[in-house]
Protein backbone atom coordinates (compact mmCIF):
# COMPACT_ATOMS: atom_id res chain seq x y z
CA UNK A 1 0.00 0.00 0.00
CA UNK A 2 1.31 3.65 -0.86
CA UNK A 3 0.17 6.93 0.80
CA UNK A 4 1.67 10.43 -0.33
CA UNK A 5 2.51 12.63 2.47
CA UNK A 6 2.26 15.86 -0.03
CA UNK A 7 4.13 17.69 2.48
CA UNK A 8 5.14 21.80 1.03
CA UNK A 9 8.50 21.19 1.91
CA UNK A 10 9.08 17.44 0.72
CA UNK A 11 6.73 14.87 -0.66
CA UNK A 12 7.21 11.66 0.10
CA UNK A 13 5.84 8.36 -0.32
CA UNK A 14 4.74 6.07 2.31
CA UNK A 15 4.84 1.91 1.68
CA UNK A 16 3.17 -0.45 4.06
CA UNK A 17 2.75 -3.86 3.92
CA UNK A 18 -0.01 -5.87 4.87
CA UNK A 19 0.31 -8.87 7.27
CA UNK A 20 -1.31 -12.41 7.21
CA UNK A 21 -3.82 -11.20 9.76
CA UNK A 22 -4.77 -7.92 8.02
CA UNK A 23 -3.10 -5.40 10.39
CA UNK A 24 -0.27 -3.06 8.50
CA UNK A 25 3.11 -1.75 9.28
CA UNK A 26 5.46 0.91 8.26
CA UNK A 27 7.67 -0.84 5.42
CA UNK A 28 9.32 2.70 4.32
CA UNK A 29 9.49 6.42 2.91
CA UNK A 30 11.06 7.49 0.00
CA UNK A 31 11.37 11.29 -1.32
CA UNK A 32 9.98 12.01 -4.84
CA UNK A 33 12.29 14.86 -5.15
CA UNK A 34 9.37 17.47 -5.57
CA UNK A 35 6.73 19.52 -3.10
CA UNK A 36 3.28 18.51 -2.40
CA UNK A 37 0.62 21.32 -2.79
CA UNK A 38 -1.70 23.63 -0.57
CA UNK A 39 -5.08 24.46 -1.44
CA UNK A 40 -6.38 26.56 1.00
CA UNK A 41 -10.53 26.10 0.47
CA UNK A 42 -9.89 22.22 0.55
CA UNK A 43 -9.39 21.33 3.93
CA UNK A 44 -9.41 17.30 4.34
CA UNK A 45 -7.81 17.04 1.06
CA UNK A 46 -4.95 20.03 0.52
CA UNK A 47 -3.93 18.41 -2.96
CA UNK A 48 -7.82 18.76 -4.09
CA UNK A 49 -7.44 16.14 -6.55
CA UNK A 50 -7.89 12.56 -7.15
CA UNK A 51 -5.41 10.38 -9.19
CA UNK A 52 -2.35 11.81 -7.60
CA UNK A 53 -0.48 8.93 -6.85
CA UNK A 54 -1.10 6.06 -9.78
CA UNK A 55 0.35 2.41 -9.77
CA UNK A 56 0.26 0.87 -13.19
CA UNK A 57 0.26 -2.97 -12.42
CA UNK A 58 1.20 -3.80 -16.46
CA UNK A 59 4.76 -1.83 -16.14
CA UNK A 60 5.58 -1.43 -12.12
CA UNK A 61 5.50 2.17 -11.90
CA UNK A 62 3.96 4.47 -9.60
CA UNK A 63 3.26 7.62 -10.45
CA UNK A 64 3.57 10.78 -7.85
CA UNK A 65 2.32 14.16 -8.73
CA UNK A 66 4.46 16.79 -6.72
CA UNK A 67 2.27 19.69 -7.20
CA UNK A 68 4.05 22.34 -5.53
CA UNK A 69 6.65 22.17 -7.55
CA UNK A 70 4.79 20.85 -11.03
CA UNK A 71 6.19 17.74 -11.81
CA UNK A 72 5.79 13.89 -11.68
CA UNK A 73 7.95 11.54 -9.72
CA UNK A 74 8.29 7.59 -11.06
CA UNK A 75 9.59 4.97 -9.12
CA UNK A 76 9.61 0.91 -10.44
CA UNK A 77 7.52 -1.05 -7.77
CA UNK A 78 9.12 -4.87 -6.52
CA UNK A 79 6.39 -6.90 -4.66
CA UNK A 80 8.90 -8.56 -2.80
CA UNK A 81 6.37 -11.60 -2.04
CA UNK A 82 7.68 -14.37 -1.04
Amino acid sequence: MFVQSNELDGNSIHVFKRGKNGALSAAGDYATGGSGGDQVDAPTDSLASQGSLVYDDLSGLLLAVNAGSGTVTSFQVSTGRS
